[in-house]
């Protein structure tokens, strides 16, 4: 009789190391995916991050694009309304002198600034 309790005793003995055993060895399988998770997540949040970055860099790239044509465009406007407001002085001293040639002269002038006739500005 004792020789079957040892062997009872022995079987659980057995079965729960096994049991142990195996719990162990799922643990660690889970803790190695856990730090694997962690991994993946540290190298996602890096990629977003790089990439966030770079959305800032074109965002800023196209911003100061966008600034730059803002200020060529105020300069040409400027300078369009000096070079016109100068014409429309020459035909008033003109007109003002009745001289018929310098007349003409300065209203042929000051057709050049008409979009259809002036090179530089867009029809």
């Amino acid at each position: 009789m004792t020789d079957i309790i040892v062997a009872v005793l022995t079987l659980l003995s057995i079965s729960l190391f096994v049991g142990m055993l195996l719990v162990y060895l799922n643990s660690k399988k889970g803790s190695t995916q856990l730090i694997q998770a962690e991994l993946d997540k540290v190298l996602l949040m890096s990629k977003i991050e790089k990439m966030a970055e770079e959305l800032q860099a074109l965002e800023t790239q196209q911003s100061d694009g966008f600034l730059k044509f803002i200020s060529q465009s105020r300069d040409w406007a400027f300078d369009y309304i000096e070079k016109v407001q100068s014409a429309i002085v020459e035909l008033n001293v003109a007109m003002n002198a009745s001289d018929e040639a310098k007349i003409t002269e300065a209203y042929q002038g000051l057709l050049k600034f008409l979009p259809e006739n002036d090179p530089d500005v867009v029809n």
